[in-house]
């Protein structure tokens, strides 16, 4: 499917006209060339996974649609883009109509892939395994996810990236599972880990 129409899928859900214009701007801002990593490519991924999970979501919509917004503002020196991003889909939701409880649910999911704190709702936890589904890739893949979120990083020093880097893989190396479903568990724990595992001993050569 393509991201058009997954935009389109994300309105049907929740009930709701699409905006116009919203999908342009969207593209212009993952289309940013500071962008390495937090990419349309990463959005199609994204909504590959989603696939295997969709009929565990509680509310497929607020999934789609927080999908589509948790990397709109993507600022790399910014340590609050997941409350601007959350903030601008709240604007976007308000102007068409959705819900209070709906855009709330937004909202709560664009904040949890901030990986600061434990998922809490199954929607929650869906939101998480799909943003952390790239530690899963392809060995290959992953490579490259490495190399482009460091290029996002480029501003910072080497050894400031090395140590704030293996700090954020080993935290979720500690969790007792990367994923908390059972289709992304069993698919991809295992080899989320060695790519963990292989990417931290590059970091301490």
């Amino acid at each position: 499917m393509e991201l058009e129409a997954h935009w389109q899928a994300a309105w049907d859900a929740a009930g709701l006209k699409a905006p116009g214009g919203v999908l342009d701007d969207l593209y212009r801002r993952y289309r940013d060339p500071q962008r390495h990593y937090h990419t349309l490519v990463h959005l199609e991924e994204c909504f590959a996974h989603f696939a295997l999970v969709r009929a565990r979501c509680e509310n497929p919509a607020a999934v789609q649609l927080a999908l589509w917004f948790h990397d709109a503002v993507y600022n790399v020196r910014a340590a609050d883009n997941e409350a601007q991003s959350a903030r601008l889909a709240d604007a976007v939701l308000a102007e068409t109509g959705a819900s209070a409880d709906l855009r709330a649910r937004v909202s709560r999911l664009i904040d949890v892939t901030r990986h600061t704190a434990a998922p809490v709702t199954p929607d929650e936890i869906i939101m998480v395994d799909i943003d952390l589904a790239i530690l899963a890739a392809p060995f290959a893949r992953f490579w490259q996810y490495e190399e482009e979120v460091r290029e996002e990083y480029s501003w910072m020093d080497e050894w400031k990236w090395r140590e704030g880097r293996g700090a954020l893989l080993r935290s979720f190396l500690r969790r007792p599972h990367i994923y908390g479903t059972p289709e992304f568990r069993a698919r991809f724990e295992e080899q989320a880990r060695d790519n963990i595992d292989a990417s931290l001993a590059r970091l301490a050569e």
